[in-house]
């Protein structure tokens, strides 16, 4: 029997091995920018409004979305015709809002939700600057899946289970953001405040 499978996508090199036609494909909104290639079954929008182009990406979201033929995975009504308002309040409501940090984060809840089986992280590396801090609540949320019984396939777990802090979860309170920053290799917590959420 076969798994109900998923592949989320990013754009480094990590798990490149997994054919990106076995399995549908969830990804960030800019797919087009690094893998134009690509036809995702969805796409996650979770910014709060279309992001303006900026050095080459973002140039016409809109309309690639729209021809992508993809479920488009928002937060708020962005006026895509094929669209889902993802439901944060009800996601918090189980896990917190700590739950959110990339997202990928919304592809685990939706995979969850639904019924996933296993899911392949492919591309996801968070390596840069912007991402590496997203490391710890990448982890919560693979956690979270596999305590739901999901298998989650990703290159780049041992790495950053081995190379990175790991933030004691339990003890953070819901409704703060968390800023990161590198000392000595390892992320560490260096400023706590009122979250956006």
């Amino acid at each position: 029997m076969n798994k109900k499978s998923v592949i989320f996508l990013g754009f480094g090199t990590s798990g490149r091995n997994v054919s990106l036609k076995s399995f549908p494909v969830w990804t960030a909104s800019d797919w087009y920018t690094f893998l134009p290639a690509v036809k995702p079954a969805r796409i996650y929008q979770i910014h709060d409004r279309i992001p303006a182009p900026a050095n080459g990406r973002y140039v016409g979201l809109k309309e690639k979305c729209e021809l992508s033929d993809a479920l488009i995975v928002t937060t708020r009504d962005l006026g895509f015709s094929k669209q889902h308002i993802f439901d944060i309040e009800e996601t918090a409501a189980k896990w917190g809002y700590k739950f959110f940090v990339s997202s990928y984060s919304y592809m685990f809840a939706d995979a969850i939700r639904e019924g996933v089986e296993k899911i392949y992280m492919v591309g996801i590396d968070l390596i840069s600057a912007e991402y590496r801090t997203q490391v710890p609540g990448t982890l919560y949320n693979i956690d979270i899946a596999r305590a739901h019984g999901i298998e989650v396939v990703c290159p780049k777990e041992a790495d950053w289970r081995v190379n990175k802090k790991l933030v004691n979860w339990a003890a953070i309170e819901d409704g703060i953001s968390l800023l990161y920053e590198e000392v000595g290799g390892n992320l560490e917590i260096i400023k706590i405040t009122e979250g956006c959420f």
